[in-house]
């Protein structure tokens, strides 16, 4: 199992405790900037979720266009599903959320 992580956290942000899901394994760094190099960003995306799962989980951290991105890959990686981790501020804690993208597949 692993937790592919968006984009490196700052360093304010503590994310161990994901490590209750699986290895960290973090998939751009903050320098990466969607609007100066898109195609290096998704090359890189695609490299980090090439062996995505249906026992990994994205942890949606950073930009919104690098989250949007990694999760359309992972979810083209495992039959259009996908499991997230959200932080929940009132439990103070990660949240996991199973997404299928099949519903209108029968």
């Amino acid at each position: 199992m692993t937790v592919y992580v968006t984009q490196e956290p700052r360093d304010t942000i503590n994310i161990s405790s994901a490590k209750k899901y699986g290895e960290i394994k973090v998939l751009t760094t903050r320098s990466n900037l969607i609007n100066y190099d898109q195609k290096a960003v998704v090359l890189q995306i695609e490299e980090g979720l090439l062996d995505y799962s249906e026992d990994d989980y994205i942890l949606c951290l950073g930009d919104p266009i690098i989250i949007g991105i990694a999760s359309a890959i992972a979810a083209i990686n495992n039959d259009n599903c996908l499991n997230l981790l959200k932080w929940d501020r009132q439990e103070q804690q990660y949240m996991p959320f199973t997404i299928n993208l099949n519903i209108h597949n029968r």
